[in-house]
């Protein structure tokens, strides 16, 4: 078959490693573009958070976002605090510049553990 079409067995596999070297290098440039827009996405995150009168989310997100991971609030509003898993809690509310208002009705989620410290108590 390659006989009729004019071509060796060397040419396809050259023109196949030609192929996936192409292949290869545009793998590589798409990266470094996702690596850019993912650089511009937080920053343009970051600029309109510091312009931001209010930000909702999640405790989770704000742990784990690059783009929330310098900033600092005025005022922490957590609710459903039974829930809030409190390495969460911590990490946020050291980043509250004012007030920290963290409630939620015991008894209408259990809470995830039992604090029997006298810190907890108080």
């Amino acid at each position: 078959m390659l006989a009729q079409l004019a071509i060796t067995a060397v040419q396809v596999n050259s023109r196949i490693a030609d192929y996936t070297r192409g292949i290869e290098q545009i793998g590589t440039e798409l990266h470094a573009i996702e690596r850019d827009l993912a650089g511009l996405r937080t920053k343009i995150l970051r600029d309109a958070l510091r312009e931001a009168r209010l930000v909702a989310t999640t405790l989770t997100k704000v742990t784990i976002s690059r783009a929330l991971e310098d900033q600092n609030f005025g005022v922490l509003l957590v609710d459903e605090a039974s829930m809030a898993p409190l390495p969460s809690l911590y990490y946020t509310t050291a980043h509250v510049a004012q007030k920290a208002v963290i409630v939620g009705y015991f008894r209408q989620l259990l809470p995830i553990s039992v604090a029997t410290s006298a810190m907890a108590q108080r």
